[in-house]
């Protein structure tokens, strides 16, 4: 009898945009036999009592909107205090470490309303998370990235125009069909 796999979706979001997408991995994962659970990260979540642990999943999701060009600081701060603090005769103190992406498999998602330059304001967002779960020995194999509305109405001068209800359906297909085909690979 084989082990199931398990996956965990670490998500950080303002406007719901983030959660979408979260969902529909969430979707993909349970069509493909996976156990996963699904976080969504808030202010209030203490970093030093997670009620989870990285190392009891398989694979990390790890996705949230884009602010100001960088991700979430609250899911940030959660990946990179538990990569870089551990406990020494009772004190947190910080440590420095080589990154060994272990045999694990991982993705970075976010959501962006690209008012400034579009799709390239995902990139930092989505370069920083990816570093930051190859500290937590997930190896990084993919990015997704598409917009996210600000609201009900139109931002004036946005890069793309009029994105209000972004993610629709068809960014969410476009994220199904994007994870679908990593599990796909051999594992």
């Amino acid at each position: 009898m084989s082990k199931i796999k398990k996956s965990l979706i670490l998500y950080q979001t303002m406007t719901g945009n983030t959660e979408k997408v979260a969902f529909r991995f969430k979707q993909v994962f349970e069509k493909k036999g996976w156990g996963c659970d699904i976080i969504k990260v808030g202010k209030d979540m203490d970093v030093d009592n997670l009620p989870f642990d990285f190392q009891d999943y398989d694979f990390l999701c790890a996705g949230s909107g884009v602010y100001a060009a960088l991700p979430g600081k609250e899911l940030v701060d959660i990946i990179f205090k538990t990569t870089h603090r551990t406990r020494r005769a009772g004190k947190i103190v910080h440590v420095h470490q080589k990154i060994k992406p272990g045999p694990k498999k991982g993705v970075v998602f976010v959501t962006y309303a690209g008012t400034h330059l579009g799709p390239k304001e995902a990139e930092p967002a989505l370069s920083l998370l990816d570093l930051n779960i190859e500290h937590l020995r997930f190896r990084c194999v993919g990015r997704f990235s598409c917009p996210g509305s600000l609201g009900k109405r139109p931002t004036p001068g946005q890069w793309f125009g009029d994105i209000t209800g972004r993610p629709n359906k068809r960014d969410l297909v476009k994220a199904e069909i994007f994870l679908e085909e990593i599990l796909e690979e051999p594992y």
